[in-house]
């Protein structure tokens, strides 16, 4: 059997209304390296969501022309 004996220690955070800010930032400037490759940039997870804790990561997904 096997056993698992580190586990990742996750934190979570009250929602910060700065979140959404740095989703724009960063989707600003993947905007400008994809510039024509680029249909759209979505801010996912939970910091996406107002009022939810969330761990303080920004997620992204990016969808593009092949």
């Amino acid at each position: 059997m096997f056993r698992r004996k580190y586990f990742a220690k996750t934190s979570f955070s009250l929602y910060d209304e700065q979140w959404l800010q740095l989703f724009m930032e960063e989707a600003e400037k993947l905007n400008f390296i994809f510039r024509n490759e680029i249909i759209g940039i979505y801010h996912i997870g939970s910091n996406s969501v107002p009022g939810l804790k969330a761990k303080p990561v920004i997620h992204s997904c990016e969808r593009l022309f092949c």
